[in-house]
């Protein structure tokens, strides 16, 4: 083997390192549901994915480089956000409050003029602002 100070071995073994991580990617996207993480019944692609991990990081740490895989890394909280905004989406296009009568409905005394009230005074429901406002800022 060649010395791990050579140019042409380090990027060799740099771009194997990038493979495996790409391997890893690409089980966890084909099996778990959207690359969410949850490998429930798939515990032989989970262990794979695990050691692709362990014998990148492995080889990153023997080479003293690192290499991209925070895409990797980060694809449960990727998703984990991709569905908080769905949820925040949800709420933000008023989904969640569904009234039978719009009318009954009016602004809350005292309250910022999205909280809604029915007109029997039995029930408050925020009418999607807040979430609207965390998705602009997300995108901001």
């Amino acid at each position: 083997m060649k010395n791990l100070n050579d140019a042409g071995a380090r990027k060799a073994l740099t771009r194997a390192a990038e493979l495996l991580l790409e391997n890893a990617k690409e089980l966890l996207q084909s099996h778990t549901i959207g690359g969410d993480g949850n490998w429930t019944g798939e515990e032989e692609a989970k262990a794979a994915h695990d050691e692709l991990i362990a014998v990148a990081g492995r080889l990153t740490a023997l080479l003293g480089v690192k290499v991209e895989e925070a895409s990797l890394v980060t694809a449960g909280a990727e998703n984990e956000d991709s569905e908080m905004r769905q949820a925040l989406r949800f709420y933000a296009e008023g989904n969640h409050f569904i009234p039978v009568n719009p009318d009954d409905w009016e602004s809350v005394s005292g309250e910022p003029g999205n909280f809604l009230e029915d007109e029997a005074h039995t029930a408050t429901v925020e009418d999607g602002t807040v979430a609207k406002r965390a998705l602009a800022a997300k995108r901001a």
